[in-house]
């Protein structure tokens, strides 16, 4: 399980966040005590198994601190983060049900989205092809120097979000970036990803 300074950089990063929290009952009496924190170490240990085995691959799970969990699941829009909380809802009951003594659970989860939006991203690098646009053979390169950080303050984003957005991009061969230099290579898949089309 990740620490929360892993989670903390990974949420500079782009994706959807989903962060939860588990409650547990805990008695403050002394001669209890003991009891109730073995107790609530199975029911955490058990609550975090649960989570690996119900979210993807990709999704990360980290414990915050004390009963505090995040999950960040990348490429995951609010309807689908919904989804996958349910499923995490609905299972946690089984999971904790075979401790002994028996033990009653609750949670509650919140569900934060973060749209660096990739479609912002689309538009922003459309409008300055039309501003800046000069013909090439391998696009259309974009002929004034626009750093990561520029691009990201102009979308309201991390220059971390941008650099990922502009690598995932290259690697479909949308654009190429180079340090300051940005070349559209296919216009048409920018204007598919803000929605606007031909």
């Amino acid at each position: 399980m990740a620490t929360r300074y892993f989670v903390r950089a990974q949420l500079n990063l782009s994706g959807f966040h989903t962060p939860t929290r588990l409650l547990t009952r805990e008695s403050k009496e002394p001669a209890y005590l003991q009891a109730q924190h073995a107790v609530g170490d199975a029911v955490l240990k058990r609550f975090a198994d649960h989570v690996g085995t119900t979210l993807r691959e990709s999704d990360l799970l980290a414990r915050m601190g004390g009963e505090e969990f995040v999950f960040v699941m990348p490429d995951t829009d609010l309807a689908q983060a919904a989804i996958a909380v349910e499923r995490v809802r609905k299972g946690l009951h089984d999971s904790v049900a075979h401790l002994a003594p028996p033990v009653g659970v609750t949670a509650s989860f919140g569900i934060a989205v973060l749209e660096g939006s990739t479609d912002t991203l689309a538009h922003l690098l459309l409008h300055l092809m039309d501003l800046y646009g000069v013909e090439d053979p391998d696009g259309t390169v974009i002929a004034a120097a626009f750093t990561h950080a520029d691009l990201a303050h102009m979308v309201g984003a991390t220059r971390q979000w941008v650099t990922i957005s502009l690598k995932r991009m290259q690697e479909k061969d949308i654009v190429v970036s180079r340090k300051s230099r940005i070349i559209v290579r296919r216009p048409d898949l920018l204007k598919e990803m803000k929605g606007i089309g031909d």
